[in-house]
């Protein structure tokens, strides 16, 4: 009896002794269930829209069981291929369950995915591809701001659904995003060095986050922002510019009319498709030359530079919730983003992702390497098609010109990423018993071949030898002492191997010349004076090499025609390349890279082809749409008549037609050129 009594007292003793120690614990644990967004009951008013608060309210603990049963309806549609019926009940599910990650992310996924391919037009497959990001972005992320697998969906239809070419509409989906962000961030800069690239930005970043802190900043700048909207610019804090938010839709017209009127106003002295088109009037519209002068009175200039910036930030954040500091933080880790192409976007998105997540989710050992992949290949993809050359066509999008070559500064933190990530892999016991180390090496091991190739035909050497060493000592014969055979070359001679495979050195040196030299026209045609000389010295390097070594070879057929000619030749086959549509196979230049490049050539470029050109040029403004004045987009080159007199004009029985492919069949479908000639 007294042994009861005495276990009765120790009990309550002890419970008292936990219920204290549990109210000295239950504080912090709450607030970690709040940071970790695992409490679900906050107040509806306040965290909830009224659609989906009213069913929340009314339907209370029955709404679990009616989410079940859409659930099951959900997969037996899915199973039927009926992916319109199942967007409803996503839908409902979707506010059934705000909070319930998965059902966002199979919604994104269906309209992105299913439904987008069960449309025709590019107009129609766009608008579902990017609905599938806007509800995650705007709508999803919303309710659920620290789930990794919203940033994730976002990140993976960037990357995947409108960055790879697994899509046969990827380039509409890769030219309307781009029409988007060169319509708010304007064009790529002239010289772009990575510097100057992220100079370019930095205004941007640091630009206020609202109107009334830009107007607090300087009491001056209040008439500025009055400026922008007398001319059409919404700039008002209390004006919804979401793009999910059906109130958004007249103010985002004037967003987009406006940056329209800007960049017509600060570039005229560009060629662009608004003033070489046919009919193009010699003075600007009356509207761009009040725009124009409005800018050019704000003085100083920084001033000018500062509305403009924050113009810009304002747009990014209230139309695509973009952080504009994040943004300038990645370009400064990762390199000179170009965020008109989606891969920038997906590599945004991830980052986001694995910062606003708990631990709990980021920890978990396949959803952390499928993000970091995603991070990966986008910044893969970039080093091979990063350097975009898009001519907008606002009358109809379809018909942008849009071209992607590689850009060269993404390649060492690529390979940092791929002996990171293979660490990851290696020291990961699941992935090294998968073999997943082996996979990713094989990936790494391609990738290098590629970049010593693209660094060597653009003429940094140094830079490729290294790779080459390094790709040499680290990725050996299976013993893993002995050196592999394929790398016991010297370098140029493997380069030129990795061009053509096993084929005859004669015709992979004529490919990789032509390559250079139509890599080199597009970069003057982009402004990057630089790299034109860069590639040109390579490629005269290059047929110096060859023919040294050719010199007491006997027989004609191998001997390469002068460096001139080659150089002649591939600038007609640039000019002469279609610019509207084109064989699958083929590339395309777009009239307005031609009109620059034509505009920044030297004269001794510009003579010894005008003749053979200009019928050719003259029919295509022609059949652009819109037409294009011929004049204004190709002067005839000064001196022709003497240099006709001093050089007599003779038929060129192998002058290239336009459909000639003079450059490497390894040209990727998508016609980027690479200065190797491969993707």
């Amino acid at each position: 009896m007294k042994t009861s009594r005495l276990i009765q007292v120790g009990a309550v003793l002890g419970s008292m002794l936990f219920v204290a120690v549990a109210s000295v614990y239950q504080p912090g644990i709450n607030q970690d269930r709040q940071d970790l967004e695992l409490v679900f009951n906050e107040d509806l008013r306040e965290n909830l829209s009224p659609d989906i608060a009213w069913r929340t309210a009314m339907l209370g603990s029955f709404r679990g069981l009616l989410v079940n049963i859409l659930w099951i309806r959900i997969e037996r549609l899915k199973e039927e291929g009926k992916y319109f019926e199942a967007k409803g009940l996503a839908e409902e599910i979707c506010k059934l369950q705000p909070r319930f990650a998965p059902v966002w992310v199979f919604h994104a996924w269906n309209m992105a995915w299913n439904i987008s391919v069960a449309t025709h037009t590019p107009e129609e497959r766009w608008k579902w591809v990017y609905n599938g990001v806007r509800l995650v972005r705007d709508k999803g992320v919303v309710y659920n701001p620290r789930s990794n697998w919203l940033y994730r969906q976002i990140a993976w239809t960037y990357f995947n659904k409108m960055g790879e070419w697994t899509d046969d509409m990827h380039r509409a989906y890769k030219r309307y995003w781009a029409m988007r962000m060169q319509q708010l961030l304007g064009p790529r800069i002239s010289d772009a060095t990575t510097d100057r690239v992220i100079e370019a930005f930095r205004p941007i970043a640091e630009a206020p986050k609202t109107v009334e802190a830009f107007v607090a900043a300087d009491p001056g700048n209040r008439e500025l922002v009055d400026g922008l909207r007398r001319f059409g610019l919404p700039l008002d804090d209390g004006v919804e510019l979401n793009e999910s938010a059906a109130e958004a839709t007249g103010p985002l017209g004037l967003v987009d009319r406006f940056w329209r009127l800007y960049w017509m106003a600060v570039a005229q002295d560009e060629p662009s498709l608004a003033n070489l088109r046919v009919g193009a009037p010699d003075a600007p519209i009356p509207e761009v030359a009040a725009l124009r002068a409005f800018l050019d009175g704000i003085e100083p200039g920084e001033r000018r530079e500062r509305l403009v910036a924050f113009a810009q930030a304002f747009i990014l954040r209230r139309r695509y919730q973009l952080d504009p500091e994040l943004m300038l933080e990645l370009m400064e880790t990762y390199g000179p983003l170009d965020w008109r192409c989606v891969e920038s976007h997906g590599i945004y998105w991830v980052i986001l992702g694995t910062r606003k997540s708990p631990r709990w989710e980021i920890d978990d050992e396949l959803d952390r390497l499928n993000t970091e992949r995603i991070l990966l290949y986008a910044l893969r993809n970039l080093s091979r098609r990063g350097w975009l050359v898009f001519e907008p066509n606002y009358d109809n999008v379809n018909n942008s010109y849009f071209h992607q070559v590689p850009d060269l500064r993404f390649i060492d933190i690529t390979h940092e990423m791929y002996i990171a990530l293979g660490k990851r892999y290696n020291a990961t016991p699941h992935w090294r018993a998968e073999g997943g180390g082996q996979y990713l090496g094989s990936g790494h091991q391609f990738f290098l071949h590629e970049a010593v190739r693209q660094l060597y035909f653009n003429g940094d050497e140094e830079k490729a030898a290294y790779y080459y060493n390094w790709v040499r000592d680290n990725f050996r014969d299976d013993d893993g002492k002995s050196i592999k055979e394929m790398y016991m070359k010297p370098l140029w001679e493997f380069v030129v191997a990795e061009t053509r495979g096993q084929i005859d050195i004669f015709r992979g040196t004529s490919d990789t010349i032509n390559g250079l030299m139509f890599q080199a026209y597009f970069k003057l045609a982009t402004g990057e004076g630089e790299g034109f000389t860069k590639c040109v010295n390579q490629a005269r390097r290059l047929w110096g090499q060859y023919m040294e070594e050719r010199k007491h070879d006997e027989n004609p057929r191998r001997q390469l025609p002068d460096f001139r000619r080659m150089a002649r030749d591939r600038l007609m086959v640039f000019l002469r390349l279609p610019s509207q549509v084109a064989a699958r196979g083929a590339p395309m230049v777009g009239m307005l890279s031609k009109a620059r490049l034509w505009r920044r050539l030297p004269l001794e470029y510009k003579q010894p082809v005008w003749d053979h050109v200009a019928p050719a040029l003259a029919e295509m403004c022609k059949q652009a749409r819109p037409p294009i004045d011929f004049a204004r987009a190709f002067p005839e080159p000064p001196g022709m008549d003497a240099y006709r007199k001093a050089h007599p004009s003779r038929r060129d029985r192998h002058l290239p037609k336009p459909t000639d492919r003079m450059i490497p069949e390894t040209q990727p479908a998508e016609g980027a050129a690479s200065a190797s000639g491969q993707e």
